[in-house]
């Protein structure tokens, strides 16, 4: 009986491997080769570490867990899950680069294979759902980023997988779902922070949705409670060891990072404000002035008391810093959180051309994208399709939310890759079906 049962559960195995649709099979080693010759062409940006993710991870591998390099002071300046996964390829015998390539190049494929999946969840299909899996196949940010150690990127893969998975939970209302959403989206704000806000938004929004349903249909009680709580209850489990490790290391329980302050700091300063939000076509801040005010704040914050290296005492003076400037130029904050609001969904970088044919052709694409975007805003009759729809578009208010006020750039969209195509492809679906309906209605009138 047991020999049976085993052979049932292989040849159902082999069945779902057979039934990888040979559409996506294609986008996937199209992805996987259009990320080999990017990591080719950009190979000098990979032996950069501008973020110093690398750095990290060489401590990690080297026994002196996530500290700043060359010494052993602990840090959270920056989010752990980018390099322990690095440190892991440094720790079986690959250099830093080669670990950064093999996980972007996997973290790439898989963004293609989990917006397929998000796709079919919102009921796309034939060339509907190859559209939209073929988005973050060419998009020129994920593509530009995998050459780059940064978390771009993996936050893309892990920030579609948590999307998918709690779209599908709303449905399926199977805890293997909803546990399975709230881990992905634990790992994914571990990853990029901002995705604690996501995950933590998504779930409210779910479990209020359960409630009304809950009213109307009478359900079981406890039953509810405990679909409601499931996702949010599994991103804190996978969150808590960071949290309980800067309790340890800081005396102060951090969720997120001690990066905060200064990203609030960055887009919010009389620097920032002067020569590039109340500037004449509000231009790039440039690298030395930028450099000259770390340079400045560094010593601001020394003569205030705050010792070098104290991350904590360093991220609440700017916070603070942040606040007084805000509050000394209101009206100038306000352009500054409209500048922020244009450079995240610009349709090209703003830190310098890359030739015109190059910058062309990515504005081009955005500019398709955002159409469809539109598109999805449309109303469609389908209640289930409708509340999936804003599902994912309060997945993105959620950066919005954040990145009002904090330092923004066109990357900061990057995880939401996945998301953004699946609703593009749904308002051309929807852009097509009102075209339809106003021929139709043309037709009948003439």
């Amino acid at each position: 009986m047991t020999n049976s049962s085993e052979k049932a559960a292989d040849d159902r195995t082999a069945g779902n491997l057979k039934r990888v649709p040979v559409p996506l099979a294609v986008l996937l080693v199209a992805a996987l080769l259009l990320r080999i010759a990017a990591v080719m062409a950009l190979g000098d940006d990979l032996r950069t570490d501008p973020d110093g993710y690398v750095g990290l991870a060489q401590s990690v591998a080297a026994g002196s867990g996530l500290s700043v390099p060359g010494s052993d002071r602990a840090t959270a300046f920056r989010p752990p899950l980018l390099p322990l996964m690095i440190a892991v390829g440094i720790r079986i015998g690959l250099s830093g680069v080669a670990a950064v390539v093999l996980l972007n190049i996997a973290a790439g494929v898989i963004t293609v294979a989990a917006t397929w999946m998000l796709g079919r969840t919102l009921q796309l299909n034939g060339r509907w759902i190859f559209a939209a899996a073929a988005v973050p196949v060419f998009d020129p940010l994920l593509l530009r980023y995998t050459a780059i150690p940064m978390t771009e990127v993996p936050s893309a893969a892990l920030a579609t997988i948590a999307v998918w998975l709690f779209v599908r939970y709303q449905q399926s209302h199977e805890m293997k779902d909803g546990a399975g959403s709230g881990v992905a989206f634990g790992l994914a704000a571990l990853c990029r922070p901002v995705l604690l806000v996501t995950g933590v938004l998504l779930a409210v929004i779910g479990a209020t949705s359960r409630w009304r349903r809950w009213r109307i249909t009478n359900g079981r009680f406890f039953r509810m409670i405990l679909l409601s709580t499931v996702p949010a209850a599994a991103m804190a489990v996978t969150v808590a060891p960071w949290i309980v490790r800067n309790e340890v290391v800081f005396g102060k329980s951090i969720p997120a990072t001690t990066h905060g302050g200064y990203t609030l700091l960055l887009g919010n300063n009389s620097v920032f404000f002067r020569e590039v939000v109340d500037a004449p076509g509000q231009p790039v801040w440039s690298g030395q002035s930028l450099s000259e005010w770390q340079q400045d704040m560094n010593h601001q914050m020394t003569n205030d008391g705050v010792a070098p290296g104290d991350e904590i005492a360093a991220d609440r003076w700017m916070y603070a810093r942040a606040r007084e400037e805000i509050h000394a130029q209101p009206g100038v904050f306000l352009k500054a959180c409209l500048l922020r609001w244009k450079r995240f969904w610009g349709l090209s970088p703003a830190t310098g051309s890359h030739g015109v044919p190059i910058d062309l052709a990515v504005g081009t694409w955005y500019a398709v994208l955002w159409i469809g975007l539109l598109g999805s805003l449309i109303p469609r009759g389908v209640r289930q399709r409708t509340d999936c729809i804003w599902l994912l578009w309060t997945a993105i208010l959620s950066f919005l939310l954040l990145h009002t006020f904090y330092w923004t750039d066109t990357r900061m969209r990057a995880p939401l890759t996945g998301v953004l195509a699946v609703l593009a492809i749904v308002g051309y679906q929807n852009w097509l079906r009102l075209s339809s309906r106003l021929r139709r209605t043309t037709e009948l009138s003439s």
